[in-house]
């Protein structure tokens, strides 16, 4: 899985890579005191509803249609 990618609905945390480690055909969790919900953002969190996301007459770029992509305004 990758950063901002969509968690299945039976997560309950996300353990980032930097906290494993790989010990044979295994996988460590080097810090395991982990929350629920923990490095989970949830939907819709990064920009509130109403938020201004680009300006009038902004030249639209991939970076500016990706991020109308994301709030739904294009698909």
């Amino acid at each position: 899985m990758t950063t901002g990618a969509p968690v299945p609905s039976f997560f309950n945390c996300v353990i980032p890579i930097e906290h494993t480690e790989q010990v044979e055909n295994q996988i460590k969790i080097t810090k395991p005191n982990l929350k629920e919900n923990q490095y989970i953002r949830p939907k819709g969190s990064d920009i509130a509803t109403g938020s201004k996301v680009l300006e009038k007459g902004q030249i639209l770029h991939s970076a500016e249609i990706g991020l109308l992509c994301t709030v739904g305004h294009i698909s």
